[in-house]
């Protein structure tokens, strides 16, 4: 039997997770987080999902 290490999960268990840092308007801030709980999210996850649709717009589904 594997132990669970302590912490959080992975986001992927095909490849590391890396920190994306960037700044924002306060009140887009706010906004994000309103929409985020509105759809019973994190922050965190509702942006990826945004940055993620978006690039497949942009790119496609590659």
């Amino acid at each position: 039997m594997h132990a669970t290490p302590p912490g959080r999960p992975p986001l992927s268990e095909d490849e590391p997770s890396a920190v994306v840092t960037f700044k924002m308007p306060r009140s887009l801030v706010d906004y994000v987080k309103r929409a985020a709980d509105a759809c019973g999210q994190t922050k965190s996850k509702f942006i990826r999902e945004a940055v993620l649709e978006k690039a497949r717009k942009v790119l496609g589904s590659e």
